[in-house]
C-alpha cells in the first residue's frame, strides 16, 4: 500500500470511529484535562441529592496544593554580582514559599498550604504535592550599544506528586529572567564600578524580580496543568448550565471548551481516548454551578447531559511565557 493509500485508509478509519454527527469543529481543544479531577466532580455530582447538599459537598473542592519549597540549597549554582547573598532574607525557604502560595491562591483556582505545617493532611482525592528548589541563579553584565545592563536568570525546578501515593505526575523547570527585555533591567553607567552601593542595590533588586518571575511561571505551570473543569447539566440553543462553580475555582466570565471523549474500544482509561471539542461557553458561576452562554458553536453538534468542559487557555489567570 502506498503512503497516499495508507493516509486515505487512516482518515476513513477515523471517520468510521467517530460517533454519529460528531466531526471536527473550529474549536481548539485545550490541554489540562485532568481525569482524576473530573472523576471526583462526577462522584460529587452523583452523590448530591439537592442543591444544599451539593453546596456542602462542594465546600473546599478547589484543588489543594501542598507546597514544599526549599529555596536555596547547598548545591544551588550561584553567580550573583552583589554581596550579602547569604544574609538575604527574601529568598529564604519561608519567604519563597509564602510568595508562591500567594501567587497560586491569587488565581482563585486553588487552596494552597505549607506542606510541613498543614494539619489537614494530604488525603483529598484531587490534591497535589509540589516540591520545588532554586536550582541556579546567575547575573551577567551585557554591553549593548555602549550601555552596560544587568541580566538576571533564576531557574526553579518543580516536582508535582499525587498526594495519596506519592506518584510523580509531572516535573518542570522554569527560568525567571529579568533585564533582557526592552526598557527592562538596571543600567550601569560606565563610570560606576560593580561595588558601588547604588549598583549593588540595583543588582539585588534585579535578582528579586527574576526570582518573583520564576515563581509566577511556576504558579502558571500549575494552573495550566490543573485547570478547573465542569459537567453539562442542561443545554439549549444558546445556553448551558454547568455543574462547577466558585467552590471549584471557576471565576466570572471564564470560558470553557465543552468536549466529548471518544474511548478506544476495549480500553477502560478515558485519558487514552480522543477528546473532541464541541463548543466554547462563557460562564457566570454561583457556588456550585454556572450559567453559561455559548459563544462558539463549533461544528454545531448538540451538547449532551454529562459532557465535560475544561477551562480555555484564554481564561488562565497566569499567562506564564505565552
Amino acid at each position: 500500500m502506498s503512503p497516499r493509500q495508507r493516509l486515505i485508509a487512516a482518515l476513513a478509519l477515523a471517520l468510521c470511529l467517530a460517533p454519529a454527527g460528531l466531526r471536527a469543529a473550529s474549536v481548539n481543544m485545550p490541554g489540562g484535562v485532568d481525569y482524576m479531577r473530573l472523576a471526583a466532580l462526577e462522584k460529587e455530582l452523583a452523590n448530591a441529592k439537592d442543591e444544599s447538599q451539593a453546596t456542602r459537598m462542594a465546600e473546599n473542592q478547589k484543588m489543594a496544593v501542598y507546597l514544599d519549597l526549599l529555596g536555596i540549597g547547598k548545591d544551588t549554582e550561584s553567580q550573583l554580582l552583589f554581596t550579602g547573598q547569604k544574609t538575604l532574607s527574601e529568598d529564604s525557604p519561608d519567604k519563597v514559599r509564602d510568595r508562591f502560595i500567594n501567587k497560586i491562591v491569587s488565581t482563585g483556582r486553588f487552596r494552597a498550604y505549607d506542606a510541613r505545617n498543614s494539619q489537614s493532611g494530604v488525603e483529598d482525592q484531587t490534591s497535589i504535592y509540589v516540591h520545588g528548589r532554586i536550582l541556579s541563579r546567575h547575573q551577567d553584565i551585557l554591553d549593548r550599544l555602549g550601555v552596560r545592563k544587568a541580566v538576571t536568570v533564576v531557574t526553579l525546578g518543580l516536582q508535582i506528586k499525587d498526594s495519596r501515593d506519592g506518584k510523580i505526575l509531572k516535573t518542570a523547570t522554569v527560568n525567571g529572567v529579568y533585564g533582557d527585555g526592552a526598557g527592562e533591567g538596571e543600567l550601569i553607567p560606565r563610570d560606576k564600578k560593580l561595588n558601588d552601593p547604588v549598583v549593588q542595590a540595583n543588582l539585588r533588586n534585579s535578582y528579586l524580580k527574576a526570582l518573583d518571575w520564576a515563581l509566577e511561571l511556576a504558579a502558571a505551570e500549575i494552573e495550566r496543568t490543573y485547570r478547573p473543569m465542569g459537567i453539562v447539566l442542561a443545554s439549549g440553543k444558546e445556553g448551558v448550565t454547568l455543574y462547577g462553580g466558585l467552590a471549584h475555582g471557576i471565576q466570572p466570565k471564564d470560558r470553557f471548551v465543552v468536549f466529548r471523549s471518544q474511548p478506544i474500544p476495549g480500553v477502560v482509561r478515558r485519558d487514552l481516548g480522543q477528546k473532541i471539542p464541541l463548543a466554547v461557553i462563557e460562564c457566570m458561576p454561583d457556588q456550585t454551578s454556572s450559567t453559561c452562554t455559548i459563544v462558539d458553536k463549533g461544528s454545531g453538534t448538540a451538547l449532551q447531559l454529562n459532557d465535560p468542559a475544561v477551562l480555555t487557555d484564554q481564561s488562565l489567570k497566569l499567562k506564564g511565557d505565552e
